[in-house]
């Protein structure tokens, strides 16, 4: 990619974003598809429903005492 004439910080958005691919294919082919949820985050709106979303799972998951 450097030959293409990307910047250090370029490189490095496009290297996260494969990792994150990744890692997203291997949860599918690992786990129920039910239970494998793909959160995008472009925006700070966007992590800030993907924050409200972890936390109605956490609770939904963890036993209430």
């Amino acid at each position: 990619m450097r030959c293409r004439g990307y910047n250090e910080v370029k490189l490095k958005n496009n290297i996260e974003c494969e990792i994150f691919q990744v890692i997203l294919e291997e949860a599918r082919g690992a786990y129920k598809p039910e239970i494998v949820h793909e959160l995008h985050s472009n925006t700070p709106d966007d992590m800030e429903r993907n924050l409200d979303q972890i936390v109605a799972w956490c609770s939904q998951w963890t036993p209430q005492t």
